[in-house]
């Protein structure tokens, strides 16, 4: 998620990479101008990169508004050239919208205040970046388990779920596969 060249992931057979986590943008304090430089190296390099963008709880506090105007802000700045220069490459691009203060703390956003940022965020990728809505996938990333994804996956604009911290625990994963079908 941050210290390994695309170069070296492909070596590995790996075909995807996840930029922009939470906890790098925390702990190591990656900024959105270093995270849009990870996902052009990522699309460079052949993988498909999962951008994760979200709001932490002060701003959530301050209202829909006010998230939808931080997520704004980093899809603009973690995307920032990529209309213009690597549009062919943006099948390769996958959206998580994962809500920073969902993350383990074991409270997961509303299915539907969820879903209306990830229309949200669909729209802005429309308007702003000419994307066609179909071609990026936007998934919920934030403290899903065996308990509620079948909440969140009953959208047909949730594209599907980023598990973080239930899939280190096989009993979950059974679970939320059993309830993806």
């Amino acid at each position: 998620t941050g210290e390994i060249s695309p170069d070296m992931l492909k070596d590995f057979g790996a075909e995807y990479v996840i930029v922009g986590h939470s906890e790098r943008r925390k702990y190591l304090n990656e900024t959105d101008e270093l995270i849009n430089k990870k996902v052009i190296a990522g699309l460079n390099g052949g993988l498909k990169v999962i951008l994760c963008i979200g709001e932490n709880l002060a701003i959530r506090r301050l209202g829909i508004k006010a998230v939808k105007k931080f997520v704004k802000n980093q899809l603009q700045k973690d995307l920032k050239s990529i209309t213009t220069n690597y549009k062919s490459q943006t099948t390769n691009l996958i959206i998580a919208y994962e809500p920073i203060w969902a993350i383990g703390t074991g409270k997961a956003c509303n299915p539907e205040d969820a879903l209306e940022i990830i229309k949200f965020i669909k729209q802005a990728l429309s308007i702003k970046y000419k994307y066609k809505v179909s071609s990026i996938k936007v998934l919920y990333g934030g403290s899903v388990d065996g308990k509620n994804v079948a909440d969140f996956i009953k959208y047909k604009d949730i594209d599907g779920v980023l598990v973080g911290g239930a899939s280190l625990k096989p009993k979950e994963v059974l679970e939320i596969i059993k309830k993806v079908g």
